[in-house]
Formats: structure tokens, C-alpha cells, sequence
């Protein structure tokens, strides 16, 4: 149960990781074409 609770957390953590990386690539992306 403690090793399926810390699975899900990792995951939990890399989804943030992923959506944190897509939004400042976004930003950048908008930043160049605003340039």
C-alpha cells in the first residue's frame, strides 16, 4: 500500500514537472515571437 501511495506521488510530481516545463517553453514561445 506505502509502495502504490509513493507511485502515485512520483507520478503526481512528474505530471507538475511536465506541466511546469510545457508552460515556461510556452512563455518562451511567446516571448520570441512577441521580440
Amino acid at each position: 500500500m506505502a509502495k502504490q501511495q509513493r507511485m502515485g506521488w512520483w507520478f503526481l510530481c512528474l505530471a507538475c514537472v511536465v506541466v511546469m516545463v510545457c508552460t515556461a517553453q510556452r512563455m518562451a514561445g511567446l516571448h520570441a515571437l512577441q521580440m
